[in-house]
């Protein structure tokens, strides 16, 4: 937001003035409570804020501060429609005079010190260092716009003071775009609280060019919200917009209300984002328990399983991988220390991101010219296995492979008995990209739809051939204990393995 600015008494303002009125209304200003309003061109609303009234309870005589801050928060909800050049509405506050008017300054008492943030559609004051016990007149002034319809040069507002923080601001946190289809989009937030605030989304056109709204403004100008469900358990919040427009460019905001006493809102950044150009043979998918962090595109079936079951069934597939190495994983003693940095709790995580990365592969955009481009494969062989299913039962479709880091992860942090091994940086690799086209959960990929996005870093290697099967894993050092025998070494990669166990190996299942 705009950088804050000290004022004193003195200093006048350009924006912020005052207009004396004969016989004006005064409306009461109630501590933590919303008052709307409706101005018109040239008007001043006048409003008084009782410190001592009952409906403003402050500390008791022992408890009181001394002095304490006033946040005043005025929220823009809607703009006069055809000025051109608009100004914004200004406010003025006094101590004395509830009919303070446009004389070019903010206060007209020296002794108040001042701070504001002013835009187009809010303008936000702290008043300093103020005795609990003094009042204060409040002015909201509306510029002459001359060459407007009377009808439609007025705007409407929300007025709002606090003594513990703005009721209304824009939040510190931002909402990250991961991918969609032709008709859906994917995004994740930060989990930054455990308390049961309310949290919307609010979707609107791309043409809307204010970068922050507040809450008021996105209600009357959003094609559509939704309230974003959280679990708690996981570290980010993830959420999806469905029935998009194909080929449409959108803006997403995301609103958290307190349930507390001080209803504060705190609205974040609009986050630009768009669809698919065309209607694709992808589909977003938000996996519910197991590969929590798959937030993206991947291959629909052809017979049209909808994505709240074609996401269970890739998640089930990836966890039934995951529980085979996490029992092979058991035939090592874990309390062996095998690395001054990792332990099998590392390995698990390591591993459990790689086997979603390969079980549930992420869809790119349609088909690059000339068939290929680094870090993308072209998926339209019927005999490939997509995840739990061969390409014959979904559509063909292009791919963005694996991160090569992803499988590093597991080398570095797996027992070397396991003899895990990545391949080499290989532009022509089927299996395993660079980046910067490649799926790495965490960061974006080029995305399908009309605006670019940044790129993953790219997936991951091939981890040997089946290290689940019991009969060619090496016995732990727990099994050998007392035998006398030392713990053998597995056998070299490929090493008398059946060719049908060639799904084991750290290619795509």
């Amino acid at each position: 937001m705009r950088g804050w600015m000290m004022y004193g008494a003195f200093l006048t303002l350009v924006s912020l003035k005052v207009l004396v009125l004969s016989s004006p209304i005064t409306i009461p200003l109630v501590k933590n409570t919303i008052a709307s309003g409706d101005i018109h061109s040239g008007e001043t609303s006048h409003y008084y804020y009782d410190a001592l009234d009952a409906s403003n309870p402050i500390l008791d005589a022992i408890s009181a501060p001394k002095t304490y801050n006033l946040y005043i928060s005025l929220s823009i909800c809607s703009l006069p429609e055809h000025a051109s050049q608009l100004k914004p509405l200004e406010i003025s506050l006094s101590q004395s005079h509830p009919t303070s008017g446009p004389d070019g300054k903010l206060s007209d008492n020296s002794s108040l010190k001042i701070k504001q943030d002013v835009g187009l559609e809010y303008i936000r004051l702290v008043v300093e260092n103020i005795s609990p016990t003094k009042s204060l007149y409040v002015g909201v002034h509306a510029p002459h716009l001359a060459e407007t319809n009377p009808k439609e040069n007025h705007w409407q507002y929300e007025l709002s003071i606090s003594t513990t923080g703005f009721m209304e601001n824009e939040s510190g946190l931002s909402i990250t775009f991961h991918d969609a289809d032709h008709n859906t989009a994917a995004f994740s937030m930060p989990q930054h609280t455990k308390r049961p605030n309310v949290f919307k989304a609010y979707v609107l056109q791309e043409q809307e060019d204010l970068p922050w709204m507040p809450l008021c403004m996105l209600s009357k100008k959003s094609l559509k919200s939704f309230h974003v469900k959280r679990d708690l358990a996981q570290e980010s919040v993830r959420f999806h917009v469905d029935d998009l427009n194909v080929n449409t460019s959108y803006r997403i905001y995301h609103v958290e209300e307190s349930t507390g006493p001080t209803r504060y809102r705190r609205v974040t950044r609009g986050v630009s984002f768009g669809t698919a150009q065309t209607e694709s043979n992808c589909v977003v998918i938000q996996p519910a328990n197991f590969c929590t962090k798959v937030n993206y595109a991947v291959p629909s079936l052809s017979n049209g399983t909808n994505q709240a079951t074609l996401a269970k069934m890739y998640d089930d597939y990836a966890h039934a991988r995951y529980l085979e190495f996490e029992k092979a994983l058991g035939r090592f003693d874990c309390s062996t220390v095998y690395s001054p940095l990792r332990n099998c709790t590392h390995c698990l995580d390591a591993y459990r991101t790689w086997v979603c990365a390969i079980t549930i592969p992420r869809c790119a955009g349609g088909k690059p010219p000339g068939g290929e481009a680094p870090g993308l494969q072209y998926r339209n062989d019927n005999a490939y296995a997509v995840g739990p299913f061969f390409l014959n039962q979904t559509n063909a479709f292009m791919q963005y492979l694996p991160c090569l880091d992803v499988c590093l992860e597991v080398v570095r942090s797996c027992p070397a008995f396991f003899q895990f091994s990545c391949p080499s940086p290989d532009p022509s690799s089927l299996d395993y990209g660079t980046a910067p086209n490649c799926n790495s959960f965490t960061t974006l990929t080029t995305s399908q739809g009309a605006h670019l996005h940044i790129p993953p870093t790219v997936l991951s290697a091939l981890l040997l051939y089946d290290i689940f099967d019991n009969s060619y894993l090496p016995p732990t050092p727990r099994d050998d204990v007392g035998s006398g025998n030392a713990p053998t070494k597995a056998p070299p990669v490929g090493a008398n393995k059946p060719t049908d166990l060639a799904t084991f190996s750290i290619g795509f299942y």
